[in-house]
């Protein structure tokens, strides 16, 4: 279905015709224009948000790649061994690890670091009653942030009214 007649206006690749063409590209220089594009690639990560929310489209789509990933491996036995090899090495990697141990200062400065980066959005009153919807509560992370945030926000509409800050109440103080 190629025609010598027409040819892509970047790249001059021969390229098909079709009724619903929109563009003079070719299928390759048509794909990196869209994948350069901020809105479709916004657009495609909604889409994409909005399909693995669903369980079920997430947990077929997990069947896939897993099952392709066995049958690429037995099909290829080189690459299994490639693959080994590589984790192999990437657990001597770990060695460091041995010269910091459980609750030395490294370890602990990393924690926090991490503890700041992560919690960054939630102020510091409020850090355990978050941790305690996610653990104790079973909560998944969105919808213990909602709470939180809710929680926020009806604290500060107190604290206009009273002038005392409730997450102080909550604590004892």
């Amino acid at each position: 279905m190629t025609d010598t007649g027409y040819t892509c206006s970047t790249c001059g690749a021969p390229r098909t015709n079709h009724p619903r063409r929109t563009t003079t590209l070719c299928q390759a220089c048509s794909r990196k224009a869209n994948g350069s594009n901020p809105s479709r690639i916004a657009k495609s990560r909604a889409i994409m948000k909005a399909h693995f929310a669903d369980p079920v489209f997430k947990a077929q789509n997990l069947a896939k790649a897993h099952d392709g990933l066995r049958r690429m491996l037995a099909a290829n036995p080189e690459r299994l061994a490639v693959l080994r090899e590589q984790a192999r090495a990437l657990g001597l990697g770990k060695v460091g690890h041995a010269a910091m141990p459980k609750g030395s200062e490294p370890r602990r400065r990393a924690v926090a670091s991490r503890l700041r980066n992560y919690y960054q959005w939630c102020p510091i009153e409020y850090r355990d009653d978050y941790k305690r919807l996610i653990y104790s509560k079973g909560l998944n992370a969105a919808d213990a942030r909602a709470i939180i945030e809710r929680q926020i926000q009806v604290d500060m509409e107190k604290f206009h009214v009273t002038g005392q800050l409730q997450q102080s109440v909550r604590a004892g103080a």
